[in-house]
């Protein structure tokens, strides 16, 4: 792989994410399978690894 072909994609994975919160589907997704405890762990994490998880 080329460097120009590795920027290119990393630049890609930047974008990406950044818009990475949570709709209102996937909050109610997250409530009905975790816990409370677990729910405080999941939002706790960043939203691009939230986002990572689903």
């Amino acid at each position: 792989m080329s460097l120009a072909t590795r920027a290119a994609y990393r630049i890609r994975q930047v974008f990406a994410s950044l818009g990475t919160s949570l709709s209102p589907q996937e909050r109610q997704i997250v409530g009905a399978h975790l816990s409370q405890e677990q729910q405080r762990l999941f939002y706790a994490m960043a939203a691009r690894d939230q986002r990572h998880c689903l």
